[in-house]
């Protein structure tokens, strides 16, 4: 309500306040989606946290597993290369008879038993590396999370600059009396259209020390 006339107001005093109530909703609005958006983005985080910490252990560990049976698949063919020079040793001492057909066929044997444990360490390599693909693959997702906390930090600063002018109108619409005085007289109220306020009343007063 306004100050009636004969009134005391000290400075800074609130003379008149216009309705304020729509840009007070909005102001609340604000502060509504800018704490959800919050909420949103600290639960973001947290995933990130966690899921960093189980993105980095997997590809650790797997990195560790594929090392291993990369050296264990090298060391197996250099057995092989080994027994198949053995093999022909063996061949060439069997011609001439000076080993036996089971020391010939036992050497046979070592060559196949080194050729199958390569194809199944080989399979084994390439399922530790696809192993380590899948958590590589979590880096993305981690990628993916970043930009949406990035979205939403943009979000909070857009609302929270609304939000700013917000109140700022709502301070607008308070005046105050900008020195110690009296209502001296109050002029009727009139009605104002101003650009996006719509219409409001207001009353012109004239102050006096």
């Amino acid at each position: 309500m306004p100050a009636l006339e004969g009134t005391t107001v000290k400075a800074g005093e609130t003379v008149v306040r216009i309705d304020d109530r729509i840009a007070k909703l909005r102001v609340d609005a604000l502060k509504a989606q800018i704490e959800g958006i919050r909420s949103e983005r600290a639960r973001l985080k947290a995933e990130r946290a966690f899921s960093r910490e189980q993105v980095e252990t997997a590809i650790k560990t797997r990195t560790s597993g594929v090392a291993v049976r990369e050296k264990a698949r090298e060391a197996l063919q250099s057995d092989l290369d080994f027994a198949k020079t053995e093999l022909e040793r063996a061949r060439k001492l069997f011609a001439t008879k000076v080993i036996n057909e089971r020391q010939m066929q036992s050497a046979q044997a070592a060559v196949v038993k080194l050729e199958v444990q390569i194809l199944q360490m080989e399979a084994e390599y390439q399922q530790a590396e696809g192993s380590l693909d899948e958590a590589k693959a979590g880096e993305e997702r981690l990628k993916v999370i970043d930009a949406q906390i990035e979205a939403l930090t943009h979000q909070v600063a857009n609302l929270a600059a609304q939000m700013h002018q917000q109140q700022v109108d709502v301070e607008d619409r308070t005046i105050r009396s900008p020195i110690p005085a009296v209502i001296d007289r109050r002029s009727e109220e009139h009605t104002s259209e101003l650009q996006s306020r719509g219409l409001i009343s207001y009353a012109v007063f004239c102050l006096k020390k």
